[in-house]
C-alpha cells in the first residue's frame, strides 16, 4: 500500500489496490499478481461503493474500461 493514508471511511482492504501509486502497480502487473483487469474492477467497484453518495461521475464507462483493460493485457503480454 502507499505510505499516505487515504482520506476515506475506514481502512482499505488488503486486495482494494485503489490507493496504490502505478509505481507500486506495475511490478506486481509485470509479475503477474494483479491484471489490468483485476485493477479496473477494483476502480468500478469503488465507484459503485462510494459514488452513490459523492456523485463524483456523470457517466461510467464500464464495458468500455473493461475492454480497454482486456486489449492492454494482450498488448504487454510480449513484454511480461
Amino acid at each position: 500500500m502507499s505510505k499516505h493514508t487515504p482520506a476515506h471511511p475506514g481502512p482499505a482492504l488488503p486486495s482494494d489496490h485503489t490507493y496504490e501509486s502505478i509505481a507500486e502497480l506495475a511490478p506486481q502487473i509485470k509479475a503477474g499478481r494483479i491484471s489490468s483487469v483485476a485493477l479496473v474492477e477494483a476502480a468500478l467497484s469503488r465507484i459503485g461503493r462510494l459514488d452513490g453518495r459523492l456523485n463524483s461521475f456523470l457517466v461510467v464507462m464500464r464495458d468500455s474500461a473493461l475492454e480497454t483493460a482486456r486489449v492492454v493485457t494482450i498488448m504487454i503480454a510480449p513484454f511480461m
